[in-house]
């Protein structure tokens, strides 16, 4: 509401590194020569003269020899535990129907081997695609057909701001994004907005404050229906549907969605579960995302999972 205090305006990289910039009544000039190829991430902060600081401006930039169109991207999706393990696999010697729901070992730094064999870019491949890093539990839980699984798939967060420890950790996701990048590459992020495992803080702190739709009664496809209760259904009995439509659960989520492209500066989401939440949830975050991260020439690419299947789903 007040005018800029041209004082206050900072201006980095995403990696830290200070840029100079000039305030010319209320346009901010930047001017940065000789940058390598690859993205770079401009976040500028400014207060107006009753110190209230805007809030953060990211401006995502690339530099790049032919305009990238997201419509032509060649997509490269990765499972991560499936994929490449950067130490021993952790399957070695496990009968097939364990093995079949068991961590196999497949890590960040395993998909960062691959990226600097040139694995991707002999395939033609421009963009990654992982599953989601968030912290899940270490032991197995039970599953379909009898069987107990261990969260090797990433959808059970325990943890809404933290990159699994064993598929390498917060280190490994930034030098991940930060080599794809480098090799001229985009890489999306899996989010999980639907639901929160029963580990998870925020279960174990606000399950009885409106947070959840109900307390494990309805399952889908058990005690309830897909089909009549899909958008407020539990996926199992451990996996906290979250209440979009109580407003501080949607702010908490969406700043949590953001936290990821923020924090990591990831080029797009892919958002599960999208059947599964109220046509809200999806609007929230596609709002948010655009007022925050499109303010320059680069978009944010967004994918929605819109799974159906046959009988009753």
């Amino acid at each position: 509401g007040g005018s800029l205090d041209s004082s206050s305006v900072a201006v980095s990289f995403f990696t830290g590194r200070e840029v100079e910039a000039r305030v010319d009544g209320a346009t901010l000039h930047v001017e940065v020569d000789g940058l390598p190829e690859g993205k770079h991430t401009l976040r500028i902060d400014a207060a107006d003269d009753s110190g209230r600081a805007a809030p953060r401006l990211v401006v995502p930039l690339w530099v790049e020899a032919e305009p990238f169109d997201w419509s032509d991207a060649i997509i490269y999706q990765i499972m991560i535990d499936r994929f490449a393990p950067s130490g021993e696999p952790r399957d070695i010697g496990l009968p097939r129907e364990e093995a079949l729901t068991a961590r196999h070992g497949g890590d960040l730094p395993g998909i960062l081997e691959v990226l600097e064999s040139g694995y991707f870019d002999e395939l033609g491949a421009n963009t990654l695609w992982i599953t989601p890093i968030y912290d899940n539990p270490d032991e197995p839980w039970p599953w379909y057909l009898g069987l107990e699984s261990e969260a090797y798939h990433g959808y059970w967060p325990i943890d809404s701001r933290s990159v699994e420890p064993l598929i390498g950790g917060d280190e490994a996701a930034h030098a991940l994004v930060s080599a794809a990048h480098a090799h001229g590459m985009r890489i999306i992020l899996d989010v999980v907005p639907n639901h929160v495992h029963t580990d998870h803080p925020y279960y174990q702190e606000n399950r009885f404050d409106w947070w959840f739709n109900g307390l494990g009664d309805c399952v889908c496809g058990s005690t309830c229906s897909w089909a009549d209760d899909i958008d407020h259904c539990w996926f199992s009995e451990y996996l906290a549907d979250l209440r979009w439509r109580n407003p501080i659960v949607a702010r908490q989520i969406v700043s949590d969605t953001l936290f990821w492209l923020d924090e990591y500066d990831f080029d797009g989401l892919r958002i599960d579960a999208i059947p599964m939440m109220p046509r809200l949830a999806t609007r929230e975050i596609v709002h948010a995302v655009r007022q925050r991260f499109e303010r320059g020439p680069t978009t944010v690419h967004l994918l929605g999972e819109t799974f159906v299947n046959i009988g009753d789903y």
